[in-house]
């Protein structure tokens, strides 16, 4: 073997350890950022938190803050829909208002500014825990690689007995298809990015250690 063999092989070896540490690299950074995910606090949660005394969820009707409020796009049945299913899978149920009082209430302007006496307050009677969920913006990015859709949320959970707040947060989500499949997954990759971004926003949220697995669960929201 002649001195160019070695030196190619040796600059082949060196090309491929430098390709196994940037695999590695990109693995480990991977890793920390989703171990940075789950350890996310929430913008506020109180102690009480932790030891809420029932199962069921109110979730409030939606408050849509977009500033373009596209036609198409229901948003406001997409977070209710993957709000019943994310929260279902941490022990909860979640019921609308009009499971509780048959009646439908309107959506609200914003619910940031209101008092925890005031948001207790618009609950139904019989209530506990009362969900107030606010779409903040959905931003689309429509380019000729792909269309991206990015959903920006805001919670709050309110103790309705005690008119008390228990837990806020914000958070976001997003999908991105390319190509053909940027046409044939637009109804889906909406809902993904709701359902990925309220994945995030309850991550702050404790799983409800009472929940009795197997039971029946009421009917969901819709």
């Amino acid at each position: 073997m002649n001195t160019s063999e070695i030196e190619g092989r040796s600059r082949q070896g060196l090309v491929g350890n430098k390709r196994r540490n940037a695999v590695l690299v990109a693995i480990l950074l991977t890793a920390c950022v989703a171990s940075c995910a789950n350890k996310r606090r929430a913008s506020f949660a109180d102690a009480a938190l932790v030891d809420v005394a029932t199962d069921q969820v109110v979730l409030m009707p939606i408050v849509d803050q977009r500033e373009n409020k596209l036609q198409e796009f229901d948003v406001g049945r997409h977070v209710r829909n993957a709000t019943d299913k994310v929260l279902g899978k941490k022990g909860y149920t979640v019921l609308t208002s009009r499971h509780l009082d048959g009646a439908e209430r309107p959506p609200f302007v914003g619910f940031e500014a209101l008092t925890a006496a005031e948001l207790s307050g618009l609950g139904p009677e019989g209530s506990e825990l009362l969900l107030f969920i606010a779409v903040r913006d959905v931003v689309y990015d429509f380019e000729r690689v792909g269309d991206e859709y990015k959903v920006h949320l805001s919670g709050l959970l309110v103790d309705r007995t005690n008119e008390r707040v228990l837990w806020r947060d914000k958070s976001s989500g997003d999908t991105n298809f390319f190509g053909l499949m940027s046409l044939l997954s637009a109804p889906g990759g909406r809902y993904d990015a709701v359902y990925e971004a309220l994945t995030n926003l309850f991550r702050t949220v404790p799983d409800f250690v009472g929940a009795a697995s197997g039971a029946a669960a009421p009917e969901s929201a819709s």
